[in-house]
């Protein structure tokens, strides 16, 4: 993986975390409402995944953002 890409999925993590907090959801409530796995969203949001663009559409729907606010760079 190019450096870049860690930095990406780093700001998508802290984007992530910052817009779920701001909504006052726990990691827990996000899960069960995108229907993934807590450890998942964890693993988004310290970026040590790349998310694929159906869980990040499920992400965006139960945080009731828009796709680009979730993936805004920084």
């Amino acid at each position: 993986m190019r450096d870049k890409d860690k930095e990406y999925l780093q700001n998508f993590g802290a984007n992530l975390k910052k817009i779920r907090e701001g909504k006052g959801f726990t990691q827990a409530q996000l899960a069960i409402d995108s229907d993934l796995d807590i450890s998942y969203i964890s693993r988004i949001e310290n970026g040590k995944i790349s998310p694929s663009l159906i869980y990040i559409t499920h992400i965006a729907d139960a945080l009731n953002v828009d796709i680009k606010q979730l993936v805004a760079l920084q």
